[in-house]
């Protein structure tokens, strides 16, 4: 699946816009540096193309399974922000999909 990665600034902060570029059509706003940093190391592990967008100019094409527009999805609905910790840092240091889906699952539960 495709992927469209656009980056959207605001007054005071800049968010990151993932779009799918196949039906059914979805986008996901992502908020807060520390979900966009998650974003884009999960991102950086597929093939990136630079394009430009006919909407926002440059933005990031990304050939990505199904399951990482998902993910994204689910990080950020996530209510409470997501804290730099130990758990945070392991992450980034190996942002596969798997990796991912396990420290959602972890928030999820800590959140609930």
């Amino acid at each position: 699946m495709k992927l469209l990665v656009l980056f959207h600034d605001y007054k005071n902060h800049t968010s990151i816009i993932v779009c799918k570029m196949s039906s059914p059509w979805e986008s996901v706003e992502i908020h807060g540096t520390a979900r966009q940093e998650i974003a884009v190391a999960l991102l950086n592990n597929y093939p990136l193309k630079l394009t430009i967008s006919d909407v926002s100019g440059p933005a990031v094409l990304v050939e990505a399974p199904d399951e990482v527009f998902k993910a994204l999805r689910i990080l950020q609905e996530f209510k409470r922000s997501i804290r730099r910790d130990e758990k945070f840092r392991k992450l980034l240091d190996n942002p596969t999909l798997e990796n991912v889906r396990r420290f959602i699952s972890l928030k999820k539960l800590l959140e609930g």
